[in-house]
């Protein structure tokens, strides 16, 4: 029996260990007269350009080629103006959108999505050079931490003084990571009060 060796077989990636298996087990084995007739009638009458023979034939001499993306040559969505674009928003915005639900988004979320809180933490990441203020990680995954908390201090968010740059592992031993928050709360309970 012939296993055809394949990169991916059934819809899963092959490891190159069992692509050399499957290699050693069909050395020296060959297809069946009825297996080669049947890929003759399935493929009698079909053209193909030149760059998918020569394509084939370098698969066959068994050089991987580059997996080519499914939407390369397609033309892409056509871009508005800046006309329509604002035509839809007037038509389709605000409560004229069939999701609208009564402007429910929290105060927190707004700013925490605005483009000024994204300008305030780019500018704490380059003022501390993207490198953990702590630990001294350059790069990888870092957070923007407010020094005195975003929930308590609405005067400071955006204040860049009042943010410092951590990884996660750092961040996660300051005073009000997550849920730590409520404790801290408790024990500046005379901060809760002025607010």
């Amino acid at each position: 029996m012939y296993i055809m060796p394949a990169g991916r077989l059934f819809g899963h990636s092959v490891s190159e260990e069992t692509r050399k298996k499957l290699r050693e087990f069909n050395l020296g084995k060959k297809r069946s007269e009825e297996s080669i007739e049947k890929c003759r009638k399935a493929n009698f009458g079909k053209k193909r350009s030149e760059e998918s023979k020569h394509r084939m034939s370098l698969v066959q001499k068994g050089q991987r080629l580059g997996r080519v993306p499914w939407n390369k040559g397609k033309k892409g969505v056509q871009v508005c103006s800046e006309e329509t674009r604002n035509l839809y928003r007037r038509q389709r915005g605000g409560d004229k959108n069939s999701n609208w639900r009564g402007g429910i988004t929290s105060i927190n979320k707004k700013i925490r999505y605005s483009m000024e809180y994204k300008l305030w933490r780019k500018s704490v990441f380059e003022r501390d050079n993207w490198t953990c203020i702590w630990c001294g990680q350059v790069g990888g995954k870092l957070h923007a931490d407010h020094i005195k908390p975003f929930s308590l201090y609405a005067e400071l968010r955006l204040d860049i003084n009042n943010g410092r740059t951590l990884c996660i592992v750092c961040h996660s031993k300051t005073d009000t990571y997550m849920g730590k928050i409520f404790l801290y709360k408790k024990q500046n309970a005379k901060i809760t009060n002025k607010i």
